[in-house]
């Protein structure tokens, strides 16, 4: 299985970032080292609202 593993490419493919593991016996996994976009906005939006709960707080004294 593991040399199937290295016969397989993909187009644009960034070793960098994209990577293939065993997930079990009978399927693959393909995983990235860099998180999704909607990631990124959960967190910056998550922040986000954290700081603007602070600053009305603040103001509010």
């Amino acid at each position: 299985m593991r040399d199937s593993l290295k016969r397989i490419e993909f187009e644009n493919h960034d070793t960098r970032t994209v990577n293939l593991r065993d997930y079990n016996k009978n399927y693959w996994e393909i995983y990235a080292l860099v998180p999704e976009p909607s990631t990124y906005g959960a967190v910056f939006g998550g922040a986000a609202v954290t700081l603007l709960l602070y600053h009305r707080r603040r103001r509010g004294k």
